[in-house]
């Protein structure tokens, strides 16, 4: 099961729970998917992300240590 992120710094906070233990983790980017017609007056969707762009996405992406694999 993957981990969801969607800041530069939950990576750091993964690595403070799991301590010297090194399990492999999959990370993956929370992106927010929902649509706000109407000059953002109606949303439609969930409010679970923060991250709506490409430019938002890219922090979390390089906070993330190790090989990176994009599938």
């Amino acid at each position: 099961m993957p981990l969801m992120i969607d800041s530069a710094g939950q990576p750091d906070l993964v690595d403070e729970v799991v301590g010297t233990f090194r399990p492999v983790l999959r990370l993956c980017i929370d992106l927010c998917v929902s649509l706000e017609p109407a000059d953002g007056r109606l949303h439609l969707g969930p409010h679970r992300s923060l991250v709506r762009t490409p430019r938002q996405a890219a922090a979390p992406a390089r906070a993330i240590p190790g090989p990176r694999r994009i599938r």
